[in-house]
């Protein structure tokens, strides 16, 4: 019993060990969040928020999966640009697959005859959008961020349940 405790003692020290020198390696942000190489093999992915680790709202989600700029870095740089992805690919990562990976693709997810219609309206076209206006905080540009873009009108099932008192521009 004791030889039996000593073993997993030294086994969860070496895993803690391990684990420390790989999240510490600057090799280990080449593994992080791989989209792209996802894709690109045939697998979906889906966005999410996880609150307190991942920005909260769909536009800002694709902005990230877009741009991957890293928020808290003074100098915004990109995390792995190899793994960013197109805009309409981040769209169907919170929309299509979305609803595929939390079984709700037989009623929801995209804009097909029986699901609901469950859609928003910007007022901005997110695919016009160059990736470069996405700078944060940046007022030398007149271009809206894709995470600032006024929602205009949400539609649920068909029905309107806002409308924004915005002009469209």
């Amino acid at each position: 019993m004791f030889m039996y405790v000593i073993i997993i003692y030294i086994s969860n020290m070496v895993q803690g060990i391990l684990t420390f020198l790989f999240r510490v390696n600057v090799y280990s942000t080449l593994m992080t969040d791989l989209c792209r190489s996802s894709l690109d093999r045939g697998v979906k992915i889906t966005a999410h928020s996880d609150v307190c680790v991942s920005p909260v709202g769909p536009l800002r989600l694709v902005e990230q999966m877009v741009t991957r700029r890293m928020e808290a870095d003074p100098e915004k740089r990109i995390l792995n640009a190899s793994e960013c992805l197109t805009v309409d690919q981040a769209f169907r990562a919170v929309t299509c697959d979305a609803a595929w990976q939390c079984h709700a693709d037989k009623w929801t997810g995209d804009l097909s005859v029986g699901k609901h219609a469950d859609l928003i309206v910007l007022a901005k076209d997110p695919f016009t959008i160059k990736p470069e206006a996405y700078e944060y905080a940046d007022t030398s540009t007149s271009t809206t961020p894709l995470r600032d873009v006024p929602v205009l009108m949400t539609i649920c099932g068909g029905i309107v349940t806002f409308r924004s008192e915005m002009k469209n521009e």
